[in-house]
């Protein structure tokens, strides 16, 4: 049997060489691609600001997502948000299946609920979840709109001058000092009541 010359097995190396390195590639540079993509359980908290930046795209199939409950929903909630109440969200969570990699901004009053609504989807395998940090409440003390019919209405009277201020109900009623807003009305109902101040002030 004729041995390999020099040129043979200093080819053969190269070769062995080429195949250990496809071979570390495999190792180390799919696992990283597939960590990119498939994080369980994870979600990205943002400010109002950033929501709202992420809204006036209107990137076609966003979703944003009210995770209160349907008293609060109706007083006051974003425009054009998805009602799933938080504690019913694993149960009814194939009704946003079609979204499962789609940007999804879910809100509740002041961030809890929503921080645990994000963490059901995450773990369900959405891709593109975002928490609202400071709630509806946060988004109404930044200045920006919401869709309501219900407002808090003060009217002073100076002088015989009339001065009207109008805000939503909502926010007149967004101070909540009884739970420290942890799990503030997660199983409650709200009476809707439309409220108005007068106050008459006189000067001589």
């Amino acid at each position: 049997m004729k041995a390999p010359s020099y040129y043979e097995i200093r080819s053969r190396k190269v070769i062995a060489a080429g195949l250990a390195a496809v071979l570390l590639l495999a190792f180390v540079a799919v696992p990283a691609v597939f960590g990119e993509t498939s994080e369980a359980g994870s979600y990205i908290d943002i400010t109002v600001d950033e929501a709202y930046k992420m809204i006036k795209k209107a990137h076609k199939n966003l979703v944003i997502l009210d995770v209160r409950n349907q008293s609060e929903y109706d007083l006051g909630h974003l425009y054009n948000a998805v009602l799933i109440p938080v504690y019913e969200l694993e149960d009814r969570i194939n009704e946003l299946q079609e979204h499962i990699n789609d940007p999804i901004i879910v809100y509740c009053k002041s961030g809890y609920r929503s921080q645990i609504a994000c963490e059901i989807l995450a773990n369900n395998g959405f891709t593109n979840v975002y928490n609202m940090l400071g709630g509806i409440t946060a988004w109404m003390e930044a200045g920006y709109p919401i869709y309501t019919t219900y407002h808090h209405v003060t009217v002073n009277v100076l002088d015989e001058e009339i001065l009207l201020q109008i805000e939503p109900l909502l926010l007149y009623q967004a101070g909540c000092t009884s739970c420290g807003c942890q799990s503030c009305g997660q199983n409650q109902n709200y009476n809707i009541t439309p409220t108005i101040t007068i106050t008459t002030l006189k000067t001589k």
